[in-house]
């Protein structure tokens, strides 16, 4: 398996595409939402909880009602992985939507985590992670999240997906889980590797570069769909995370199709910059 990317979308929709060139399956689980998923020939309501999958020859795409925010998730099999394209297909086969709930958000979060670390080990444990749910996925078989602290954190991940659009609050958020901050904070650290204010802005910087990779959306409106009211702000915070530009960003990253309404943003910019 090659796990080429998982990310984290925000948006009312995505336009229809496949990955036939590519050969790459692609997997979308929703957080929030509520519309329409299109895959192939079909359409199934968009919901939150429920985890699209699409063969690498099937068109998909979504609209909402409501700004959705979902997991994504692109990955090749190698040729030796026959049976479980097989498996897959057989799986998926005129019902391309499972309802798997909330508590998956903290298996795709996990592997998103793993597969962004520098760590080569890490990257390649994302992968194996992948591969051990899609097997478990075929098996029947559901991640547990019975233990107190995966239910804590469980909770805690849907409370600051739900606030990607907003401000965090943490005192809000150990209120609702009814349990000590501090120690939520520890629990959080040592299951995430990474504590809830720099995971909660990770949420929105991956948003961030989807949307710049992925569409022509001016700097401002993505900047003000993910909470912030100040682009020049926005684009401070994401230089300090990324170490670039949105718009150096952008242009290292660009969809090719979407390259020309990108330069004419920048141009814009550069002017209003003086």
């Amino acid at each position: 398996m090659d796990l080429r990317y998982i990310g984290l979308s925000i948006g009312h929709s995505f336009e229809a595409h496949n990955h036939r060139d590519e050969g790459v399956y692609e997997f979308h689980l929703v957080l929030e939402g509520q519309g329409v998923f299109y895959n192939g020939e079909q359409e199934y309501p968009l919901e939150s909880g429920t985890l699209f999958f699409s063969l690498p020859e099937e068109s998909h795409a979504a609209t909402s009602t409501i700004p959705m925010v979902l997991y994504y998730c692109n990955f090749w099999l190698y040729p030796e992985d026959q049976n479980l394209k097989h498996a897959l297909r057989d799986y998926f086969l005129g019902h391309a939507a499972i309802k798997v709930g909330r508590t998956t958000n903290l298996v795709f979060e996990e592997i998103r985590r793993k597969h962004q670390s520098r760590d080569s080990w890490l990257r390649h444990s994302a992968e194996y992670q992948l591969l051990a749910y899609l097997y478990e996925l075929l098996s029947g078989e559901r991640q547990n999240t019975s233990h107190q602290g995966q239910i804590y954190i469980n909770e805690a991940l849907n409370y600051m997906q739900s606030q990607i659009r907003k401000d965090f609050s943490m005192e809000d958020l150990v209120q609702r889980l009814g349990i000590d901050k501090s120690y939520f904070i520890r629990l959080f650290k040592k299951t995430m590797g990474t504590s809830p204010l720099r995971y909660y802005l990770n949420l929105k910087m991956d948003a961030a570069k989807d949307s710049l990779r992925n569409s022509e959306k001016p700097v401002r409106l993505i900047a003000r769909e993910l909470g912030y009211e100040d682009e020049f702000y926005f684009s401070r915070i994401f230089k300090t995370y990324e170490g670039i530009s949105p718009l150096t960003y952008r242009k290292l990253h660009l969809e090719p199709e979407i390259s020309a309404a990108s330069s004419a943003e920048a141009l814009s910019i550069a002017s209003d910059l003086g």
